[in-house]
């Protein structure tokens, strides 16, 4: 099975950002129009993660529906998802997977119950991690902070027990950067698992997806910055992988 390629757009009402290592959003332009572009480029999946901090969930639904109803695509959407009833109202109004973050510290018995009503398959486990002095740390986004009560190894071996169809994992250390995705971490920790596994943070060209494609049995590649900006100064333009480019992939 052919690795997917995904755009993760990063949202805060109906406007998009990219950051570097979860800090220094750029403004990147209207959301909807991010998503018309990608449309004409008929992507594999986009991810659309909420950044916002408002702790209100009661505007989310009605963006994703508008999202919904313009994109072409297999949409997944996470961030501040804290209970069931928000993750009923994303599905309610378009979304086709959820990813999940925070909850997965929070309330691990609810991952079962959600794949229960919608299925595993439309349900994605994201882990956030650092990289410090050549360890590797789950990371609180929210918080800002390393989860020292947490060794990634072991938490990953247990989340393996409960029911979802993807397991996610996101480099903070790497995201923005360019530096190339996290091999290291792979052969690490995810090298004999069998679970469908997609790598972000730091994707640094074409090249780089192709050979790490080559190299890992991967579900999916997200990717953040490389679609959204080009040259030394970093001028925004929202793109994605044109039809020669896909046939070197």
């Amino acid at each position: 099975m052919k690795t997917r390629i995904i755009v993760k757009i990063l949202f805060d009402n109906f406007k998009t950002y990219q950051g570097v290592q979860y800090e220094n959003y750029t403004y990147l332009g209207d959301l909807l129009n991010h998503i018309s572009i990608l449309n004409d480029y008929e992507v594999d999946e986009i991810i659309c993660m909420n950044i916002s901090k408002n702790p209100s969930f009661y505007t989310v639904p009605k963006i994703i529906k508008k999202i919904s109803l313009e994109c072409n695509a297999p949409l997944s959407v996470g961030g501040n998802i804290n209970n069931l009833s928000n993750v009923k109202a994303l599905f309610k109004n378009g979304a086709d997977k959820i990813i999940l973050n925070n909850l997965v510290y929070k309330r691990p018995d609810l991952i079962n119950k959600i794949s229960g009503i919608y299925g595993a398959q439309s349900v994605v486990v994201n882990l956030d991690y650092v990289e410090t002095n050549n360890n590797y740390y789950l990371y609180n986004n929210s918080k800002k902070v390393i989860r020292k009560e947490f060794e990634v190894g072991s938490f990953i071996q247990n989340l393996l027990k409960l029911n979802f169809g993807e397991l996610m994992f996101s480099s903070v250390t790497r995201d923005g950067t360019y530096l190339g995705l996290d091999y290291k971490f792979f052969n690490k920790f995810l090298k004999n698992i069998h679970k469908p596994l997609i790598l972000a943070g730091g994707t640094k060209s074409l090249k780089d997806i192709n050979n790490i494609q080559k190299k890992l049995k991967l579900s999916g590649i997200a990717v953040g910055s490389l679609f959204c900006f080009y040259g030394k100064k970093q001028g925004i333009l929202r793109t994605y992988i044109n039809n020669e480019e896909r046939k070197k992939i």
